[in-house]
């Protein structure tokens, strides 16, 4: 039910059975599951009419960036410039025509929750917004197709596409994109990292 709390939208839910995982430790089962819920989102997103700007889009990462940049001094000497040069290399770069539709934008293990090793809900639902359907897509890969020692694992990532084509298939300029996107995605995690 949604109301209002103290002056503020509430929503009491149901309790989810099942918990996240552990970043690091995810299956190629869990992988593909994710690419299968993320289509499903994105297909039952098709008719949804509202339309929210992404708080955390393109268009945000300049001013996060200007926050954030001397904190990067303090994790890495060269981080800042890295951050720089990555920033114009993705505005430049990233495509302006794909896809749109409602995303989840924070699909990361601990919103994903498994029971029984299937998967039986997603949360914080905070970041969705409206924005390229194959950058969500991005944000699931950086998420759940990397070993807890940071080593990417292909069959996670097979085994995700396998899932999300099953449902939907990407366009090749969608395909095309992804490595950049997936840059972008990381890009913004690490500024919003640095920021908090």
């Amino acid at each position: 039910k949604v109301g209002m709390l103290a002056g503020k939208p509430a929503t009491i839910q149901s309790f989810l059975e099942g918990k996240g995982v552990e970043s690091g430790t995810m299956t190629p089962a869990q992988c593909r599951a994710m690419g299968i819920v993320t289509a499903r989102m994105h297909k039952a997103g098709e008719s949804f009419p509202l339309r929210r700007e992404n708080p955390m889009g393109l268009a945000a990462w300049k001013a996060l960036f200007e926050k954030t940049k001397s904190r990067a001094a303090e994790v890495s000497p060269h981080l800042s410039s890295l951050l720089s040069a990555q920033l114009s290399e993705i505005e430049y770069y990233i495509p302006r025509d794909l896809p749109q539709g409602a995303i989840h934008a924070d699909l990361f293990p601990d919103n994903v929750f498994f029971k029984d090793h299937t998967l039986s809900g997603i949360i914080d639902f905070g970041f969705s917004c409206t924005d390229y359907l194959a950058y969500d897509l991005a944000i699931v890969i950086n998420a759940w197709c990397f070993d807890a020692g940071y080593a990417f694992v292909p069959e996670n990532f097979r085994a995700l596409i396998q899932g999300y084509e099953s449902l939907r298939r990407l366009s090749p300029a969608e395909r095309e994109s992804l490595p950049l996107l997936c840059r972008a995605g990381a890009l913004r995690i690490l500024m919003t990292r640095l920021h908090d």
